[in-house]
């Protein structure tokens, strides 16, 4: 993710001040409180923070381009480069023994139509039935509220109460007390809930529920306000936020927005996705779910599903674009095309960001017989334990990759099969590449490069002739508590 020039006065932590060598900022006088003024966070005056406490993570983006390319040009603003779209973050008391935000509101200024791909872990926490709910019920939502520190798994019903109450809460501070025919009115089921931290904990109520109402008058559009929100999304060791966005001309005059943020917790990924463009809420309930299955679906951080993975998405009509009305027209299909591009972007900037990661790993499959044998074959060298575990000690072995191939249940034919590390081939047609030790060497020094730089290194699989392909990303660390292979 590249980041643009923003109008944000830069917020730096202690930690990037030592990377960088700067100067630290003389500290403001302790009985003489901060002035928070929009569109900065209007924290409680009993959590009052200094703006550099709150949004504490660097907003720095990887030294690679990670959205891939095409006919999209890269912008500023996050979540609120859609028009429309104000966001806005702060402290609110939800992680323990931390000062930065951990409460974060998006709002669209009308109603939008929405779409989401959530976990289907049975054990799924409270905010994830609440928002599966919500989007069953109706095509469209006004706000989407984030909060990071309890995920609220394995709660009960009182946990579902809370989720009901916040929902509720956010909506009263949103709309105030006015009647439910007035336009400004918000209904608690239009507001979807994002959850991550730690496990078995119900949400701090008496934390946050005094908390909205200044998160709610905080609400701006910009860059500013989007870091916020992406802060408090940022789970406690990330090193950036993950931010992207994208502007689509879909010819003529007309162009079009995307926006997303994401995160990484220890309960699942969050991300949320915001659009100008006006569509059909159903065409875009279907291209959301093909993009959030060819970029988040494809990220491997842990062995199996998340509790509470949620990646949710808005789009509200405010670019004035023609309706979006068919699927195979022009501009469905480049809509679609930047969406899948912007999501993948995130998703690889989480993978970059994975804990103790060293590298971004990105496995790509082709010649695959159909789409799904191609994503499944991917994910499988992804989540091998024994593959990241060669790329985190720099050692270019394709038995490692073969073995993960062989048992992820996807047919092919050993005398078809090619494997490259870094564009080098390893595996040839059945057989070690000729003059495998040079091959060898030469990817092995790639992988440390890579690492040093914290760059990215391909895992190329051609498993015959298909016609299909598929990627997949993870990172050069075994997971947490996960065995290896042992025969190495």
């Amino acid at each position: 993710m590249r980041s643009a020039p923003s109008t944000r006065p830069q917020v730096v932590c202690a930690v990037a001040r030592q990377r960088t060598g700067a100067a630290a900022p003389p500290a403001p006088a302790a009985a003489t409180p901060a002035t928070v003024t929009a569109p900065l966070a209007v924290p409680r005056p009993a959590t009052a923070l200094y703006e550099g406490e709150q949004f504490d993570v660097p907003h720095t983006a990887p030294a690679l381009h990670l959205v891939p390319q095409g006919p999209w040009a890269e912008v500023p603003g996050g979540v609120c480069a859609p028009h429309g779209f104000t966001a806005q973050g702060l402290h609110a008391g939800l992680r323990a023994g931390s000062t930065r935000a951990d409460a974060a509101l998006i709002v669209s200024d009308r109603p939008a139509a929405a779409a989401g791909c959530l976990s289907a872990n049975p054990l799924a926490g409270a905010s994830v039935a609440h928002t599966r709910e919500a989007l069953f019920h109706s095509q469209q939502a006004r706000a989407v509220l984030m909060l990071q520190g309890q995920a609220n798994i394995g709660t009960g019903y009182e946990g579902q109460h809370d989720a009901r109450l916040a929902a509720a809460a956010t909506a009263t501070a949103l709309g105030g007390d006015t009647p439910a025919d007035s336009p400004a009115w918000i209904d608690p089921e239009q507001v979807l809930l994002l959850s991550g931290g730690q496990l078995g904990e119900r949400l701090a109520l008496d934390a946050l529920l005094p908390a909205l109402p200044g998160l709610a008058s905080g609400l701006a559009a910009g860059a500013e306000a989007a870091y916020h929100a992406a802060c408090a999304l940022s789970a406690q060791g990330d090193s950036t936020t993950k931010e992207a966005a994208l502007e689509v001309p879909l010819g003529g005059y007309c162009a079009v927005r995307l926006g997303g943020m994401a995160a990484a917790s220890p309960s699942g990924v969050q991300a949320v996705v915001t659009c100008d463009a006006a569509v059909d809420p159903e065409l875009w309930r279907a291209m959301f779910q093909r993009a959030a299955a060819a970029s988040f679906g494809q990220l491997a951080l842990c062995s199996g599903d998340c509790l509470n993975d949620s990646v949710l998405g808005l789009a509200n009509g405010s670019a004035g674009n023609p309706p979006i009305l068919e699927p195979t027209g022009a501009a469905a299909q480049k809509l679609e095309a930047a969406l899948t591009a912007l999501m993948q972007g995130l998703a690889k900037e989480v993978a970059w960001d994975g804990p103790a990661a060293s590298c971004l790993l990105e496995v790509e499959v082709s010649g695959a017989e159909c789409q799904q044998a191609a994503r499944q074959a991917a994910l499988a060298v992804a989540r091998s334990a024994r593959v990241r575990a060669d790329m985190s000690c720099c050692k270019a072995d394709w038995a490692g990759i073969a073995c993960a191939l062989g048992s992820s249940g996807v047919p092919f034919w050993p005398a078809d099969l090619v494997v490259s590390l870094a564009g080098m081939p390893l595996f040839h047609h059945g057989r070690p590449t000729p003059d495998y030790a040079s091959a060898q060497a030469y990817a092995g020094e790639v992988l440390r490069l890579a690492s040093a730089k914290r760059s990215q290194v391909t895992i190329g699989i051609r498993l015959g002739g298909g016609p299909c392909s598929s990627k997949a990303w993870t990172f050069d660390q075994v997971f947490a508590s996960e065995p290896c292979c042992a025969f190495k």
